[in-house]
């Protein structure tokens, strides 16, 4: 497996489990680890599998399948998916149990409200899932190892966990300083622009010609609703009245010379057609057109020169001004992060291109989407506090909160005993159950 691949399928482990969100409990607790006092057992060991389990098969995974679970991840270590997430779940119970301790170390409390939403949440569980049985609830719960008094252990431990970030970071990574962020950035990201010739086209709103329908521009153009029309060189009609005709707003129609409608295509934009899911209606290009769209991104490859960004630039300014539908284009500088978790598999691959050149490279990347051609800028020194690059950097404070909690906790959970024994006896990624919902 590549080593990409790896640190994905490790993200979204973390994912999977650091969810705030259930509660378990048994009897007799074994103790799985602890550290300074505090103690994390077996049983809410267990229902962080299950929960893990339980999102997977979410995802569309077949997590009934014992092969899926005897599929080797590694070819070099041997670790099958069964063991990776059953280390993955381990080490995040580590993270758990480490911000806990820290949590009291800082003479924190948690608000009264948290108990009083904890206590409500399971209620509502009680009620909604069990009858209003208690007795009943329990006897659920028993299937991933817990029972209520656990829950509510493991719930108070993971809101302990939030509470310990944003004490330390701030909302939304508030308190991090811009230097810490900039840091970051050089570490973990690139900064590029692109021009993107696609290999798909969307459909526009067409009138009952067939014509593309043009709209007065607003904030939202995909849901425009006044029609663009030329008023220089087309003119309006009268109907058998006498009167201009109008349209269902109520402004005069300005027709061609040929009878259809004349839209000004300058200044007007076209609205995009959706599917029933809502989804934007798109089409892929004929095999003539994706050979031409594949030439263009050669012939832009062959004329840039490395660390030609003017160049680059002009052509990027050259393609927005033709408006052409294969090609789009965006001037803004764009970041991807080098650590495998952007919005999209895409942005990951385009990491991977981008962090093995030099600054300046250009270079082209196929994908479903079309040809990307980038040119790789050096990291701005102020990517992080300049306003310009804000929008594109909107989940970086947040994003550099999580790295440093994670490693806070980390190193913290470097101290924690486990107990190999209690490990060993805990069930597997095949036995444990299947936790969706708490």
């Amino acid at each position: 497996m590549k080593k990409n691949l790896l640190f994905r399928l490790v993200a979204l482990a973390l994912a999977l489990v650091l969810t705030v969100g259930v509660f378990s409990g048994c009897s007799q607790q074994k103790t799985l680890m602890e550290l300074d006092g505090q103690k994390f057992s077996a049983n809410m060991f267990e229902l962080l599998l299950s929960r893990t389990k339980g999102n997977l098969e979410s995802m569309g995974y077949n997590v009934k399948s014992s092969s899926f679970w005897d599929t080797v991840v590694e070819l070099e270590s041997g670790i099958t998916f069964g063991e990776y997430y059953k280390q993955i779940v381990l080490h995040n119970a580590k993270l758990y149990l480490a911000a806990a301790v820290m949590f009291d170390e800082e003479g924190l409390t948690l608000p009264q409200s948290t108990y009083d939403s904890i206590d409500q949440d399971i209620e509502d569980y009680i009620v909604g899932d069990a009858d209003g049985s208690k007795s009943q609830f329990n006897s659920m719960l028993s299937a991933y190892g817990v029972n209520v008094d656990i829950l509510r252990e493991l719930y108070v431990m993971e809101a302990k966990y939030e509470y310990l970030r944003e004490y330390t970071y701030g909302n939304d990574g508030s308190k991090i300083a811009a230097n810490v962020k900039q840091t970051y950035l050089d570490e973990y990201a690139v900064a590029f622009k692109h021009i993107l010739i696609r290999s798909f086209y969307y459909e526009y709103q067409t009138d009952e010609n067939g014509d593309e329908i043009y709209f007065l521009p607003n904030d939202n153009n995909e849901k425009v609703n006044n029609i663009a029309y030329d008023v220089k060189n087309g003119t309006t009609k009268l109907d058998e009245f006498g009167k201009i005709i109008l349209d269902k707003n109520d402004s005069p129609i300005y027709y061609t010379a040929d009878g259809k409608i004349a839209y000004d295509k300058e200044n007007g934009v076209r609205a995009l057609k959706y599917d029933e899911g809502g989804y934007p209606i798109s089409k892929k290009y004929s095999t003539e057109q994706l050979a031409e769209n594949k030439a263009l991104a050669n012939e832009i490859l062959a004329s840039v020169e490395k660390d030609d960004f003017a160049m680059f630039e002009s052509y990027i300014d050259e393609y927005e001004a033709a408006g052409l539908d294969q090609v789009i284009t965006d001037n803004e500088m764009c970041f991807v992060y080098t650590t495998g978790d952007n919005s999209e598999d895409v942005f990951n691959d385009l990491a991977d291109e981008l962090a093995g050149v030099d600054d300046g490279t250009v270079l082209m990347y196929p994908s479903d989407y079309g040809y990307h051609v980038m040119i790789k800028y050096k990291m701005p020194t102020d990517a992080a506090s300049n306003e310009e690059y804000s929008q594109q950097l909107d989940d970086l404070p947040e994003r550099v909160a999580d790295y440093l909690y994670n490693n806070k906790c980390t190193e913290k959970a470097k101290s924690i005993t486990v107990d190999d024994e209690v490990f060993a006896e805990s069930l597997s990624m095949k036995e444990v159950g299947i936790n969706k919902y708490y």
